[in-house]
């Protein structure tokens, strides 16, 4: 092999890129060939060689030299298709780490064999890095705590408070839809701020992908989850991709406690969601969207532990409880 594996020459991308736009071609004719649709290789080779012969008969020239390629990358033996198929490995590696992460029940581990098959060293060590953060994910053992409750019921306090108490991280849902809609670009700015105006959840892809690009990196095995799920589908999508592991801490207020306490926090918060003509709206908005999800979470505190608190009293009784709950539902998840 010619040149610097460690580093192509701008020649060597240039061919390497040919061939990989030349053998993703066939595709456009035989379709996406899935290791789920269970097609041999040999058929599967069959069908992009017939799919190359239906191009040439349309254009004998551009076919011709699509067929060329693809017969060169087949074979294997130029660095130029070595790179390509190095290149194939370290995608088909990238995208099971990403489905391992989004679907945690499914066994996808065979596809580690491929990094140990790249010869190119920059992919070979961009391989061993994804190897690194797959073993890191499949040893997480984080739990998580949802801390629901309507807006002014204090969750944001006692989330602060417990997660310095007992060394967990405190992640904001509420907090994370603000950064993004604050974010310069983003494509959702409208959208969320739609979304608090009509006190309607966002979809559970756009908060779940936020609250996993979170804790991707968070250390700590327990997170406490303010102000999530709103939503049955935002907990389905949460259990498909993140994590089984969670308890409830639902916190409890009046109506006429939580518009006072939002009524004062007006004055200083500066979020838009605090505007004064919003609260009642907020209030009843909450208590009608919740029922739903907190009687779901309830029919599986057996598995999933659920506790009420009165958050009513005193910040630090209500805190006192909240730790208390905490504890039991990491209790639980020990003894299984």
């Amino acid at each position: 092999m010619t040149g610097n594996p460690a580093n192509p020459s701008q020649a060597l991308r240039a061919k390497a890129t040919e061939l990989a736009a030349a053998h993703d071609v066939a595709e456009a004719v035989t379709g996406d060939i899935l290791p789920a649709d269970k097609v041999s290789k040999e058929s599967k080779l069959s069908r992009e060689e017939l799919a190359y012969q239906f191009l040439k008969s349309i254009d004998p020239q551009a076919g011709g030299r699509f067929m060329e390629l693809w017969q060169e990358y087949e074979e294997n033996q130029t660095e130029a298709a070595n790179l390509v198929h190095d290149a194939d490995k370290l995608q088909r590696l990238d995208r099971a780490f990403e489905y391992a992460r989004r679907y945690p029940r499914l066994d996808l581990s065979d596809f580690k064999n491929d990094a140990g098959l790249i010869i190119h060293s920059h992919m070979h060590v961009a391989a061993r890095d994804v190897l690194r953060k797959w073993t890191t994910w499949e040893q997480r053992s984080q739990k998580f705590i949802f801390v629901i409750g309507g807006p002014g019921v204090g969750k944001g306090t006692q989330c602060s408070k417990a997660a310095a108490a007992l060394g967990a991280t405190h992640v904001s849902a509420g907090e994370l839809l603000r950064n993004e809609q604050a974010r310069p670009g983003s494509p959702f700015r409208d959208f969320i701020t739609q979304s608090f105006e009509k006190s309607i959840p966002v979809p559970p892809i756009l908060i779940t992908e936020l609250v996993q690009a979170t804790i991707q990196h968070q250390p700590h095995e327990v997170v406490l989850l303010d102000g999530f799920p709103l939503s049955e589908q935002q907990l389905k999508f949460f259990e498909n991709e993140v994590s089984e592991k969670y308890g409830t801490v639902s916190l409890i207020a009046s109506d006429e406690t939580l518009d006072r306490r939002l009524q004062e926090r007006a004055k200083s918060s500066g979020r838009t969601d605090d505007d004064p003509k919003n609260i009642c709206k907020r209030i009843e908005a909450f208590s009608t969207r919740s029922r739903p999800i907190l009687d779901k979470l309830r029919e599986r505190e057996r598995e999933q532990p659920f506790f009420t608190v009165d958050s009513e009293g005193q910040v630090e009784e209500v805190q006192d409880k909240c730790i208390e709950c905490i504890k039991a539902i990491l209790q639980h998840y020990e003894q299984i």
